[in-house]
């Protein structure tokens, strides 16, 4: 059978309860072929307003399964039904839903918006939902119908960020289908478009966490050197050998306080400072991640000096806050500008003058640490300790033996497969 002529699935809210429907003919062509199907389905999920969130996707996932030519909808239902089943949530979260009798696209947005806030990390939720919003600006008083579908599938299809766009259908289309299954609207326009915005291929970005381009020890000693060594950016001169010396995430170390320091024992990354929201959260994996301060003079030098002269509760601070990450990029050199008073640009002037290899953003002191680490490892440890010396580095800075076997550990030449002559 044609696959539009199978019909789309959709979903309904019968005395309470959530269900999802199949379209009529889909269901008598599937039980022609062997199957146990029903038309209508119920997902054993009350009619609330965070659970119609989550059958409006799985609708939509079914949806673009009936339209692949090659059939990749699961008759069984077993592939939609398991995403349905109970993941960690904001629990205590609640919200109000527009009450408008007009539905336009902004009240939809919005409702959608409120429905999405609580699921999502603040910061992620700020940036990205951030960038849908100001591209629907310019239709949020349209009401939702087909010309309003068309103009905005037109405008996004013109814009140079595919990707972005396409996101931002995507979720629109989620919106409107949530006020569809709420008995607002009728139908949804947007299901006419099953992929109006192609993308390239995701291959050509990489992100800084990704990008694991390491200095060398004589190049981290020279950024270190530079930083103390300038008037301007003497000051952040520790938290970048703070950084080199600990391959922690900037956010982790910004957000740092001398109560989960001990000075010759550990120190505890248990927070994080969102660069988007300047809040304190959890850090990256949600861990409790302890650095084994023993037999490291170096670094237990470093956190004497800084305790000696603390003036708040961070480790480091600006005027008895958490340092701005953008203060840190002007020092070291992300922005290129052109105003030295502002912009020190010391790192991108050091590779300017040759006085280092390569220019690298400041997350690359993270993979400095760990790349230099896990190579004296390699070097110092006999090979019964050397996993265990290993997993400790892992453990320390929030990452896996795998991972740092496979983009970290340098292969050489003296290395060479066993024989068993």
């Amino acid at each position: 059978m044609n696959a539009r002529k199978r019909g789309v699935a959709n979903f309904d809210d019968d005395r309470g309860r959530l269900r999802i429907s199949l379209p009529l003919k889909l269901v008598r062509e599937l039980k022609a072929q062997g199957h146990e199907v029903k038309r209508y389905n119920y997902t054993g999920l009350e009619a609330t307003p965070q659970n119609k969130v989550k059958v409006v996707e799985v609708v939509e996932i079914i949806n673009q399964d009936l339209s692949n030519p090659h059939m990749a909808f699961d008759p069984t239902l077993k592939k939609y039904f398991d995403l349905l089943k109970p993941k960690v949530s904001s629990a205590g979260k609640t919200f109000v839903l527009s009450s408008s009798s007009v539905v336009t696209v902004g009240n939809t947005w919005d409702d959608w918006l409120k429905i999405k806030e609580p699921q999502i990390e603040r910061s992620t939720f700020i940036v990205r939902y951030g960038r849908y919003t100001n591209l629907l600006k310019p239709f949020l008083e349209l009401p939702i119908n087909q010309e309003t579908a068309t103009k905005i599938v037109s405008y996004l299809q013109s814009q140079l960020d595919r990707e972005n766009a396409k996101q931002c259908f995507s979720q629109l289309k989620q919106a409107v289908s949530f006020k569809v299954g709420n008995g607002e609207i009728g139908f949804n326009p947007f299901n006419y478009y099953t992929n109006p915005i192609k993308t390239k291929s995701k291959t050509s970005t990489i992100t800084d966490e990704e990008d694991r381009q390491a200095f060398s020890r004589e190049d981290m000693e020279t950024i270190i050197k530079a930083f103390y060594e300038h008037p301007k950016s003497v000051d952040y001169a520790p938290l970048i050998e703070f950084l080199f010396l600990t391959g922690c995430r900037p956010g982790e170390a910004y957000a740092l306080t001398w109560d989960n320091v001990q000075v010759f024992k550990t120190i505890k990354f248990e927070h994080s400072l969102s660069m988007v929201t300047r809040r304190i959260k959890g850090t990256k994996t949600n861990k409790i991640r302890r650095f084994d301060l023993r037999q490291n003079s170096r670094l237990n030098n470093l956190l004497i000096k800084l305790e000696g002269s603390r003036k708040t509760a961070f480790v480091f601070s600006s005027k008895g806050r958490p340092i701005k990450h953008s203060n840190l990029s002007n020092r070291w050199g992300s922005r290129g500008k052109s105003d030295p008073e502002k912009h020190p640009d010391i790192v991108l002037n050091l590779a300017k003058e040759g006085k280092i290899k390569q220019y690298l953003k400041p997350y690359a002191m993270r993979h400095t640490y760990i790349s230099l680490a896990a190579n004296m490892i390699a070097e110092k440890y006999p090979k019964k300790e050397f996993l265990s010396a290993l997993q400790l580095l892992a453990d320390s800075v929030g990452n896996s033996i795998e991972v740092i076997s496979k983009h970290y550990l340098h292969i050489t030449e003296d290395v060479i497969l066993p024989s068993f002559d």
